[in-house]
């Protein structure tokens, strides 16, 4: 499924199959949709896709009022709500890659960052829960605005190892005999003890503008670039100078 916005979408050579029909009215604004066909990879074949048309009733972030979707979705009304959580999914990646560091930063082979990836949802996960928890029991406005994912996530980095070694795996398996409904009970009451100030968030302040460049000619912008390629000429000529001599 490809969201774009209207300025995208009049740049694919799309052709109507039918006319753009109303399918419904959402809280989103009015969804419409037609059956159109898009050139395939190979320039020879056509794909036959639907083309969804979403007009907001709230403007986005961009300013953009329609929003079209191309999709192989059958349902108009699904692809909306898909749409809806679509900016969750992008959020969690970024807490994937920006606190649980996600990408290697140095050359692997492809199995090994993979398994990086793998591990980092993982994390994610057990990190998941920890939010959704404290939600419950601490109010999901104050966990949103006021709590820190990132003081979360070294927080259990640190005491991983501490647990590790103050605990026997012996005394871990007790948790493998809770039921669901035991195990959300322990962790409602763990909850109610943490002190959320100590990962309370430190916004950061608005960006300073940035300064207006000036022009100075007796300043005048110096090519790194062009310096380099006059030295290496230089170097040349005077080689050639010295060979005939």
């Amino acid at each position: 499924m490809a969201i774009l916005s209207l300025t995208a979408m009049q740049q694919i050579p799309c052709q109507p199959l039918e006319p753009m029909r109303l399918v419904a009215a959402t809280a989103e604004g009015q969804l419409s949709e037609q059956r159109v066909t898009i050139p395939a990879p190979d320039g020879v074949q056509r794909l036959e896709l639907r083309r969804i048309r979403l007009e907001l009733n709230t403007p986005t972030r961009e300013g953009e009022t329609t929003l079209y979707l191309l999709t192989t979705l059958p349902d108009a009304a699904l692809v909306a709500a898909l749409y809806r959580e679509r900016w969750t999914l992008e959020k969690a990646f970024l807490h994937v890659t920006t606190e649980l560091r996600c990408e290697i930063k140095t050359l692997v082979y492809p199995p090994a960052a993979l398994f990086g990836l793998a591990m980092a949802i993982v994390a994610y996960n057990a990190l998941a829960v920890i939010k959704a928890t404290l939600r419950q029991v601490h109010g999901a406005e104050t966990v949103e605005t006021e709590v820190s994912g990132y003081y979360l996530v070294n927080e259990m980095a640190r005491v991983d190892e501490c647990l590790n070694t103050l605990i026997t795996p012996e005394e871990w398996a007790v948790f493998q005999t809770f039921t669901p409904e035991a195990m959300a009970a322990w962790l409602l009451a763990t909850a109610q003890q943490v002190q959320l100030r100590k990962y309370h968030k430190h916004p950061r302040g608005p960006k300073k503008p940035a300064p207006t460049r000036t022009h100075d000619p007796k300043k005048p912008h110096v090519s790194v670039a062009r310096l380099l390629a006059q030295r290496q000429s230089g170097k040349a000529i005077g080689g050639r100078e010295n060979g005939l001599r």
